[in-house]
């Protein structure tokens, strides 16, 4: 079995993702395939997902969505870092 894992990076495409996770949510809600773009903790499905943007009004747009249970560590909406900084959270979101 394999698992998708979406990076939704500035503006735009952070609005796709916001409105793709929410097609996936209506789609996948009663299928066996959830395990595959969602993680399950607690009973509760989060999904495989990381939106980053230097601008927060678009982040705080998708957290903001009640139809998807989204990770708190699934959004980073600071300013410029550093690459190696960006990556090392970056590997920290997949290893959770």
């Amino acid at each position: 079995m394999f698992s998708a894992f979406h990076i939704h990076i500035g503006g735009a495409g952070v609005m796709i993702g916001d409105m793709l996770w929410k097609l996936y949510e209506a789609e996948h809600n009663e299928t066996t395939q959830k395990n595959q773009i969602y993680q399950q903790v607690d009973g509760n499905y989060h999904p495989y997902a990381l939106f980053a943007d230097l601008d927060d009004r678009m982040i705080h747009e998708v957290q903001r969505n009640t139809q998807v249970q989204f990770k708190k560590n699934s959004f980073y909406q600071q300013k410029m870092k550093k690459v190696d900084q960006l990556m090392f959270e970056l590997n920290m979101v997949l290893e959770n």
